[in-house]
């Protein structure tokens, strides 16, 4: 079972265009996702840490869900934000 995506592990793996993450996954590493071209992605309840811009230069990628019995994270209009902030 997969607990852990380190960082910059799909780093630019253009290629990349789907995604499912398991349930059990409680961290993603900081640019894991860098350049990858899936269009959406499902944030599972047991993730408790994401690293910084783990999705950035995702050209594809339009809405980010976060599942509702994840106590960390949300998401807003397609977007990623951690539930303290609101």
């Amino acid at each position: 079972t997969v607990i852990e995506i380190g960082s910059n592990a799909f780093y630019n793996c253009s290629l990349l265009s789907s995604i499912n993450l398991p349930n059990g996954l409680k961290s993603i590493g900081d640019g894991v996702f860098y350049g990858c071209s899936f269009s959406s992605v499902t944030i599972p309840p047991s993730v408790v840490k994401i690293g910084d811009n783990p999705f950035s230069c995702c050209k594809e990628l339009s809405a980010i869900t976060v599942d509702k019995d994840n106590s960390v994270y949300v998401s807003i209009d397609g977007s990623l934000y951690k539930k303290e902030e609101f």
